[in-house]
């Protein structure tokens, strides 16, 4: 109908991975699982996207120890936004325990190559009531 605005609908998933392939690649995937998912590029750009309406509900972040700047993205973000599920893939698990030794809620590790089902479940039982 003219003059009706659509429903807004809310980013269901914020997709950080410098990788620009493998970033479109398992966007595609969750996209086909029915996920709504909105990529960046840098830690910055991830920053200033959780700040803004509609709010993403859960961020999944590629981490390298390579990369200094991706585990202070990761506390930056939880700080700004303590709800946000975060969900970090990696090929090197020791550099995410260094950000909390103990698993928690907001907190999702996973090693590659990545268990996708696993990270479905996760993603599911992640989704707020």
């Amino acid at each position: 109908m003219p003059g009706v605005l659509p429903e807004q609908t809310e980013p269901a998933l914020l997709l950080l991975d410098m990788d620009t392939r493998n970033a479109q690649l398992l966007a595609t995937l969750l996209h086909a699982d029915g996920y709504q998912v909105e990529t960046c590029k840098s830690g910055a750009a991830a920053l200033a996207r959780v700040a803004q309406a509609p709010r993403p509900r859960a961020l999944i972040l590629d981490v390298s120890p390579a990369r200094t700047g991706d585990l202070e993205t990761v506390r930056r973000v939880h700080t700004l936004r303590p709800d946000l599920s975060i969900f970090l893939i990696t090929a090197h698990p020791q550099v995410a325990r260094s950000l909390d030794p103990e698993p928690r809620g907001w907190l999702q590790v996973y090693v590659k190559p990545l268990d996708y089902p696993a990270l479905l479940r996760a993603l599911a039982e992640s989704e707020p009531a």
